[in-house]
C-alpha cells in the first residue's frame, strides 16, 4: 500500500503515479520497503521526493544503474 505522504508527493509530479503504478509489483515492493526503512524523517522525505520525481520520468528509484563513464 502506498503511504499517504508518497501519494501526496505524486500530485506534484504529473504522470508519476501512473508510471509508479505500472512498475512491476516486486519493484514497487522494494521501493516501499526502502521508504519504510528510513530511520529519520528527513531521510524518508528525501526518498519520497526522489521516488516521485523519478517516477515522473518513468525511472525506478532505488535501482542499480550503471553510471556513465564506468566500464
Amino acid at each position: 500500500m502506498v503511504p499517504p505522504d508518497l501519494k501526496k508527493r505524486f500530485q506534484a509530479y504529473p504522470g508519476s503515479k501512473r508510471n509508479f503504478d505500472a512498475f512491476p509489483k516486486s519493484v514497487k515492493r522494494g521501493i516501499l520497503e526502502w521508504i519504510a526503512q528510513a530511520k529519520k524523517s528527513e531521510t524518508r522525505n528525501n526518498r519520497i521526493e526522489e521516488i516521485a520525481s523519478l517516477a515522473a520520468k518513468n525511472i525506478r528509484a532505488h535501482q542499480w544503474r550503471k553510471r556513465s563513464g564506468m566500464r
